[in-house]
């Protein structure tokens, strides 16, 4: 089912929470949910609860109206609808004489929860205990928040989706006391069971993971008084006694005998893919995931991934952003717009204000308590206020002063990976202010025991400022696609037999790769160099101007005398500075728009480049200044 498209917001993420009152959330602070109210609303609910599926006209009309229905009950589920379309858009849809709510694309509360489990079932059968940790605490997190849909209950409806509810929460706990027994963490092993058995009293794998819990604590008789109630419940309630695993588990507590192995939970779905796959970057998507689970294991981790322009480093840094959202952990995103003009919300603390707006209450009042005025003095105030309160400062005047926390967003970041692991991705480092480096500093420079990695993205000619900054930092360059990458996204794009000519034109540069496949995907030519699309040119020189103007027109100057030329040439048919025409050669070839080769020659990286820069030079004046230059 593909993707719809919808009026709540122009961005993404849309949020659904149907664990707890119904709420219908957007990305973007100015954008309220407004849901209609009355029977709108609870027309919504059921879409919501049925989501991708067909809910038939009867059941619509039994649901709106469960005493009697009025003769014009067909023409008011039309108009329902329509108030609810100026909302979700096309994501409502009509099929036959039903309608349904296609929320592929969205983030439902109770859809994240039901992966997480899966994702920490499959961690378990792998071998995984720490991955299956971060995935079900996360799980249990959502779970946790109350009934389904709890203000429509106890409709029939809303009942089921409350009983599927609870089904995925035992299932939860379920695979959470099989980690937490995995890691020796008996006393949380003792919570969730007791929690489990609590909530069902004849789910016996809950009393056994009890009883086993209390034992290995190191209280036999906890554990068999825990026998007896299971065994006094089954008895009188449904006159059967327990299952013989439970009797051996009971016999090996009388006798002291050590306790059988806990089993894996119940095999899980097939996993849905936590990134999908880049072409030319398994080795570096490796060395990337290699560094998140040393973060796992509380030793705070900083990587920077250094590329040129148009290098692929924001598709790493999004796959990697998947992969640990994924498996459970909390994810800030941020970019740099550059250090001028600086932005009203600083980089990192607008990263924190997207995460508060969708984050569980819980976590941001932990991790605000006794800062929040020291954030709300850089960042939008509802982003802390509307979540923690008045708890954000209840106590200030009994915390050390602002100067025992210089930096009040690494504070934050530090006290959420306590509850979960963070990964903090930052694109366009290169374009940091220094508040912005500072901070990032402090963060991978945390004590051990913070689960945290600082990932930055940056280009090439701006990498050497972040790691003056981040001395420690793991350096991962990103060298252009080889051939055999170009023709695996060829063959996705079905135009294989392009695959040479465009490693040729682009040299392996991913942003150019790609451009070029979809144009020879529509048709266009890719074989004669003064017709190549204008979408590939114009993808070529917004690359170039990256690196500012005064650069690029030195480029075009040089692109005049050809796709390969010295710099005594450049200089003679300039007349510019030596030193710093040197120091613009200098950058071009850090940011890999030129190649040096033995004879010092200098050489446009792909045809491409030259070809857009050829081409950037006004047709008047191209003939005369490229004799003009070539005669110098």
């Amino acid at each position: 089912m593909p993707p719809c498209t919808t009026a709540l917001i122009l961005g993404e993420p849309v949020r659904l929470r149907l664990i707890g009152p119904l709420e219908l959330m957007g990305a973007q602070p100015d954008n309220p949910p407004g849901l209609p109210k009355g029977r709108a609303v609870l027309l919504f609910a059921l879409l919501a609860a049925h989501r991708n599926r067909v809910v038939g006209k009867d059941t619509i009309i039994e649901t709106l109206w469960p005493d009697h229905a009025p003769p014009t009950a067909v023409q008011t589920v039309a108009s329902l609808v329509s108030r609810l379309r100026k909302v979700v858009g096309t994501c409502l849809e009509r099929v036959g004489s039903g309608y349904r709510l296609n929320t592929t694309g969205w983030q439902v509360d109770m859809d994240e929860a039901a992966r997480l489990t899966r994702a920490a079932e499959r961690h378990l059968h792998a071998g995984e205990p720490v991955f299956a940790d971060i995935a079900v605490r996360r799980a249990l997190g959502l779970l946790s928040a109350g009934r389904a849909v709890e203000e429509f209950q106890p409709a029939d409806w809303s009942a089921d989706l409350d009983r599927t509810l609870q089904r995925l929460l035992r299932r939860a706990r379920e695979a959470a006391w099989q980690t937490a027994e995995h890691l020796h963490d008996h006393r949380q092993t003792a919570h969730l069971a007791a929690a489990a058995a609590h909530d069902d009293p004849y789910d016996e794998p809950a009393w056994r993971a009890l009883m086993m819990a209390q034992y290995r604590l190191g209280s036999a008789g906890a554990a068999l008084h825990t026998f007896s109630r299971l065994r006094r419940t089954l008895r009188t309630e449904l006159g059967t006694d327990p299952d013989p695993r439970t009797a051996a588990l009971h016999s090996a507590i009388l006798q002291g005998r050590p306790t059988p192995t806990p089993a894996h939970p119940r095999p899980a779905a097939p996993a849905d893919a936590s990134h999908q796959h880049l072409a030319g970057r398994d080795e570096e998507l490796d060395q990337l995931q290699a560094q998140w689970r040393q973060a796992l294991t509380g030793h705070p981790t900083a990587v920077v991934l250094r590329g040129g322009a148009g290098a692929g480093t924001s598709a790493l840094l999004f796959a990697l952003r998947r992969h640990a959202q994924h498996h459970g952990a909390t994810v800030l995103a941020a970019r740099c717009p550059g250090p001028e003009p600086l932005p009203a919300t600083p980089v990192l603390e607008q990263a924190i204000a997207d995460f508060c707006r969708t984050a569980q209450p819980e976590e941001v009042t932990r991790a605000a308590d006794g800062i929040a005025h020291r954030l709300q003095a850089v960042m939008p105030h509802t982003a802390i206020d509307a979540l923690t309160g008045p708890a954000g400062h209840s106590d200030e005047h009994t915390r050390p002063p602002a100067h025992a926390h210089p930096d009040a967003a690494a504070v934050f970041l530090r006290r959420l990976s306590a509850d979960h692991p963070v990964l903090l991705a930052v694109d366009d480092a290169h374009c940091a202010d220094a508040r912005t480096l500072e901070t990032l500093h402090q963060l991978a420079q945390g004590d051990a025991g913070h689960r945290m990695m600082v990932v930055l993205g940056a280009r090439e000619d701006g990498a050497d400022r972040i790691a003056r900054h981040l001395p420690h930092a793991t350096q991962l360059t990103l060298e252009p696609l080889a051939l055999h990458a170009v023709a695996e996204l060829a063959a996705r794009h079905d135009v294989p037999h392009t695959a040479h000519r465009v490693h040729q034109l682009t040299a392996g540069r991913p942003a150019l790769v790609l451009t070029a496949l979809h144009a020879a995907h529509q048709g266009a030519p890719l074989d004669d160099p003064d017709h190549l699309p204008d979408i590939l040119i114009n993808t070529a020189l917004d690359l170039i101007h990256h690196v500012g103007e005064p650069l690029a027109h030195l480029l075009r100057a040089a692109a005049l005398i050809g796709p390969t030329f010295r710099f005594e040439q450049l200089l003679k048919s300039t007349g510019t500075d030596g030193w710093k025409t040197a120091h613009q050669i200098e950058q071009a070839l850090r940011a890999g728009l030129l190649t040096a080769d033995d004879d010092d020659a200098l050489t446009f990286t792909g045809e491409l480049l030259h070809i857009a820069l050829y081409r950037a030079v006004p047709a008047p004046l191209r003939a005369g200044l490229t004799a003009y230059v070539r005669s110098r």
